[in-house]
C-alpha cells in the first residue's frame, strides 16, 4: 500500500443555548502532498494546514451571516504553534510568509494545542476502519470534549522552542557584506564571462515576463535557439552590469559618499575626482570639451587588485597581438 502525505482540516460550530450544546460539522477539506516533493516536512504540511484553516475562517465569515462569539483553532503541532507564537525570531522563507497570513487572518491567542489522541481531523490522515470510523463517530460530531460547558482545558502549556532560528536574513546580508555576488575567480576569460552574464540577464527578463504573463515570443525564440546569437547592445548591456558590480563590491562606500556630495574617502579615487553617471564610477578627468566619445573623456574606473581587471589586461594582451606595454596601457585607457 503507497501512503502519502495527508492534510485535514475541520469546521466545526459549536451552539451554547442555556444548559444545552450542540456540536455540529460545517466543512471539511483535505489535500495530499505532492508525491516526489522531499524537502516538505510534516511541519511544513502542519503549517499549511493552519494556513488553509483561517483562509476557511475568512471565507465562512464572508459568505454566511454568522456572529460568532470566539474562535477556537486546534492544532497537534507544537512546531506550528510556535511558529505562530513566536514574534521575536526569524525564519525561513517559506514559514514567514504562511506565518504573516496566519497572523493577519487570526489572534494568536485563538491557537490552541490538542493532543493527537484528541484530535478528530487526524483520523483522516491514517489507515481506520470505516466500521471503527462510524461506530466512534467524532469525526462528524464532532468530539467529546467540545460537547462540556465550559470548555475544559486540553491543552498543555505550549513551549514556544527558542532555539528554531534560522537567521535566514542575518546570515544572508553578512555573506554578502563580505563577497561578491559572483564567484570572479571562476572565470578565466573575458569573454566567456561577458556572455554568461548577458545570457544570465536574458533569463532574468524571460522570467519577469512570465511573472506578468507578457511573454514575448522573439524573446522566448531568442532563450531557445542556439546559444551563439548574442547581439551587440546585449553584449554591451552585459559589460556595463558587470563593471556596476566590481564597483559595488569595491567602492560602494564612496559611490555613497559622492551621491550624497561628499567627499571620497579613498587616497586613491581623490586624484581621479570621480563622479557617478549611469550608476557607474568614472574619472571626471580635463577632457569635458574635446570632440571623443564620453568612454574616452571619461573612462571607467576598476581596481588594479581585481581578478576581473586582470582577465580584461590579458584580452586586450591577446587581441592585439601581444603588442608593447605602453601600447597595450594606451588601448586599455581609452575605456578604463
Amino acid at each position: 500500500m503507497l501512503l502519502r502525505k495527508l492534510m485535514v482540516v475541520l469546521l466545526i460550530f459549536r451552539n451554547v443555548c442555556a444548559d444545552h450544546v450542540n456540536v455540529s460539522f460545517i466543512y471539511g477539506k483535505s489535500r495530499l502532498a505532492p508525491l516526489n516533493n522531499k524537502s516538505l516536512t510534516i511541519p511544513k504540511l502542519e503549517l499549511q494546514a493552519a494556513v488553509t484553516a483561517v483562509r476557511i475562517k475568512v471565507k465562512l465569515l464572508q459568505e454566511v451571516e454568522l456572529k460568532c462569539s470566539k474562535i477556537y483553532f486546534w492544532s497537534d503541532s507544537k512546531t506550528v504553534l510556535s511558529y505562530i507564537k513566536n514574534e521575536n525570531k526569524k525564519y525561513s522563507v517559506y514559514v514567514t510568509h504562511r506565518v504573516n497570513e496566519i497572523r493577519n487572518c487570526s489572534n494568536t491567542d485563538e491557537w490552541h494545542y490538542v493532543p493527537t489522541k484528541l484530535n478528530v481531523a487526524d483520523t483522516c490522515t491514517r489507515v481506520v476502519n470505516i466500521d471503527q470510523m462510524v461506530e466512534e463517530n467524532s469525526y462528524i460530531n464532532g468530539p467529546d470534549y467540545l460537547y462540556q460547558n465550559p470548555l475544559p482545558d486540553i491543552s498543555n502549556n505550549v513551549v514556544i522552542i527558542e532555539n528554531l532560528n534560522l537567521h535566514v536574513n542575518e546570515t544572508k546580508e553578512s555573506y554578502l557584506e563580505n563577497h561578491s555576488v559572483i564567484l570572479w575567480e571562476r572565470f578565466s576569460r573575458w569573454k566567456k564571462l561577458v556572455r554568461v552574464i548577458a545570457y544570465v540577464l536574458l533569463l532574468i527578463a524571460y522570467c519577469l515576463c512570465l511573472f506578468i504573463n507578457i511573454v514575448k515570443s522573439k524573446l522566448r525564440y531568442k532563450l531557445s535557439k542556439c546559444l551563439d546569437e548574442l547581439s551587440t547592445d546585449e553584449l554591451n548591456q552585459s559589460k556595463q552590469v558587470i563593471y556596476y558590480l566590481i564597483q559595488q563590491d569595491c567602492y560602494k562606500e564612496d559611490i555613497s559618499c559622492i551621491l550624497q556630495n561628499k567627499f571620497t574617502t579613498s587616497r586613491k579615487l581623490q586624484p581621479l575626482t570621480p563622479f557617478v553617471k549611469d550608476n557607474l564610477l568614472l574619472v571626471r578627468g580635463r577632457l569635458k570639451n574635446i570632440d571623443l566619445p564620453d568612454s574616452f573623456k571619461h573612462p571607467i574606473i576598476l581596481p588594479k587588485e581585481h581578478h576581473v581587471t586582470s582577465i580584461i589586461v590579458k584580452f586586450y594582451h591577446e587581441t592585439y597581438h601581444h603588442c608593447g606595454r605602453e601600447h597595450l596601457s594606451s588601448i586599455i585607457r581609452e575605456t578604463f
